[in-house]
């Protein structure tokens, strides 16, 4: 049997990502192996670096594991040499939210919280949709300015990274910060000058809507059909039905979003996983699919399957089609 020293020697190069995967299944089932799969995958313990070759399930997978064998320092420091690098890609805010998820749990909140919001500042246009929604679920009590700024990059940022959040939760979070800047404005006037209060209302019952259509965790719509009652009782009592300066703003259709997508799902499928056609066609008839659809059932469609691609739990025929289908697509 293969020692670590001659397996290095004897054996192919191992797959990094193979390797991340297997660090990450042996720390969720406490596998004593654990230690000698960060070493394999090439972990500096004296430096806490990684390697040149490293993705971010490296990266993220390792420092978890580091911080689940109780070295929260090591796993720190590897996050901070990530972070270093300064790369900067589709999947450079997971590792940083893995990082600031570290950072946290371990009595660093309010440096975890300054990394975060600084990189989003220096990186204005850079995918963060794991970051925004580590910060929502962090800040609840922030301005909601800052909770609807968060919210409403959140959404810019799913299609452009085909990420796994869920757009509900990040129109629902919209939706509650609307919510208390609209019911504080009535309350306090003076504070918000500017702001149409009727269009508010409007604007978080549109983004409730939209929550609620597109999928939100079924433990909230009681919550969700509460919230949208105080508000319809709020715009009747300032008068908003009276108002016609405040008309509801345009909102996404989400019953027709939902209708665009499950359309869409049947017909790219077959596509994706037909035998008799190269991944060039596939990629070009998929393309096909997706430029029909409007921008926001576009990036649902392609959470989902990206969802597909990163879950374990999906056949394994189809999973490996619908990445190969991804890595060759280019919108």
């Amino acid at each position: 049997m293969a020692t670590k020293s001659n397996w290095q020697d004897t054996s192919p190069k191992p797959d990094a990502d193979l390797l991340a995967h297997a660090i990450n299944y042996a720390d969720k089932i406490n596998d004593p192996r654990l230690p000698l799969l960060i070493e394999l995958n090439g972990y500096d313990s004296e430096t806490q670096t990684g390697k040149p070759h490293w993705g971010w399930r490296s990266y993220s997978f390792t420092m978890k594991a580091l911080n689940s064998l109780g070295l929260a320092d090591e796993a720190i420091r590897l996050g901070e040499s990530y972070k270093n690098i300064n790369k900067l890609d589709g999947d450079t805010n997971k590792v940083l939210q893995e990082l600031a998820d570290i950072m946290r749990s371990n009595g660093q909140k309010t440096e975890a919280v300054k990394m975060l919001t600084d990189w989003l500042e220096a990186n204005p246009y850079a995918p963060a949709a794991h970051i925004l929604t580590a910060l929502l679920d962090w800040e609840e009590t922030a301005d909601p300015d800052t909770l609807i700024a968060w919210a409403t990059r959140g959404l810019r940022d799913l299609a452009e990274e085909q990420a796994s959040s869920d757009h509900a939760n990040f129109y629902y979070r919209r939706a509650l910060a609307r919510d208390k800047r609209a019911l504080d404005a009535i309350a306090q006037p003076a504070k918000y000058p500017n702001l149409d209060i009727c269009a508010e209302i409007n604007r978080a019952l549109a983004d409730y809507d939209s929550a609620r259509g597109l999928g939100i965790n079924p433990a909230l719509n009681r919550q969700v059909a509460f919230r949208k009652q105080v508000l319809s009782r709020a715009a009747k009592d300032i008068g908003c039905g009276d108002s016609p300066e405040s008309p509801a703003p345009p909102s996404d259709s989400t019953a027709d979003i939902r209708e665009e997508v499950t359309s869409a799902l049947h017909d790219i499928l077959p596509v994706i996983a037909s035998d008799n056609l190269s991944a060039e066609h596939k990629a070009m008839q998929g393309k096909a699919v997706l430029n029909k659809l409007s921008p926001l059932a576009r990036g649902v469609l392609l959470a989902n399957l990206n969802r597909v691609a990163q879950d374990d739990d999906a056949p394994q025929a189809l999973r490996g089609d619908v990445q190969a289908f991804l890595a060759a697509y280019k919108p």
